[in-house]
């Protein structure tokens, strides 16, 4: 495989509970990363911040997550959200949120939608299972203390989202859902997956968006792994293993993670409430 162009290591940001969590990188929160979409004015982008509703919608959760984004200059800066200013989306887990970084001094990646998989480039390319994957995440037990430092990890799509996915109680089933396998563990969710097909083209630098049409496309965003119950045995006087009496069980990770498609994050984008405060950002460009 040819070596991943940094746009797609540095569109990965970082949640945390609060901003003492932060600071310290503590192993919690989960993972998120940029996207854009262009407004009706000439030259001008709406961005956001994706990651899964369940991070957002967690107990450990405060006020509302802070954002680590890297800054030009070296090491990190934190942005401040609350509960309310995430857009959800409960039937697909996706959670965006509206942010411009311009002028911030901050060292973000950016994936335009030009660069979502679609349903239509499935058939023309044939793709399924087999094909390779990357996701770009937080590997929470070497994250990056002064800046962020985000890990990726190789796999293969395992699934095509073919049927609703069937998640344990209390979530509801997800309409349409990739299974990747890419041995990930806690620390992904929220994080983007990205297909290696068709072949990598490198970026050029100055970000043309028409490069996107041949470059690794994001296939979905990382919901988390899915987990295992195995019976805890104990070992017998003759050195074999049986079932104790008292029934213990300990989590075990399958390799195999839960993704949304990019197309069910466009509907997100594309959501009817969303489209509007886009509307209305429109209106004060124009009236400057």
């Amino acid at each position: 495989m040819a070596e991943v162009p940094q746009v797609y290591l540095n569109c990965a940001v970082y949640l945390y509970a609060n901003e003492i969590e932060a600071n310290s990188g503590r192993a919690t929160g989960g993972t998120a990363f940029v996207v854009q979409v262009p407004l009706s004015v000439e030259r001008w982008f709406q961005t956001y911040v994706v990651t899964a509703a369940h991070i957002i919608q967690d107990d450990t959760i405060g006020d509302g997550p802070v954002i680590r984004v890297n800054a030009d200059e070296g090491g990190f800066q934190l942005i401040r959200t609350s509960h309310d200013s995430w857009l959800i989306e409960e039937k697909d887990d996706l959670a965006v949120i509206p942010l411009q970084f311009e002028s911030k001094g901050l060292n973000v990646g950016v994936i335009p939608i030009e660069g979502f998989l679609t349903k239509e480039m499935i058939s023309e390319h044939k793709l399924g299972p087999g094909n390779e994957v990357f996701v770009t995440g937080r590997f929470v037990h070497h994250e990056g203390k002064t800046k962020n430092t985000p890990s990726l990890r190789f796999g293969n799509i395992s699934m095509m989202p073919d049927e609703p996915f069937k998640r344990p109680s209390p979530n509801d089933d997800l309409e349409e859902a990739f299974l990747v396998e890419f041995r990930s563990i806690g620390g992904y969710s929220g994080a983007p997956v990205f297909l290696c097909e068709p072949p990598f083209h490198l970026w050029d630098k100055a970000r043309l968006l028409h490069l996107w049409s041949q470059s690794p496309r994001l296939l979905g965003v990382d919901l988390g792994h899915i987990h295992d119950y195995k019976r805890v045995l104990r070992k017998n006087a003759k050195g074999k293993y049986e079932e104790d009496q008292i029934e213990k069980y300990y989590e075990a990770n399958t390799a195999m993670s839960v993704v949304v498609p990019a197309w069910r994050l466009l509907g997100l984008l594309n959501r009817e409430d969303i489209v509007q405060l886009r509307r209305k950002e429109e209106e004060k460009i124009m009236s400057k």
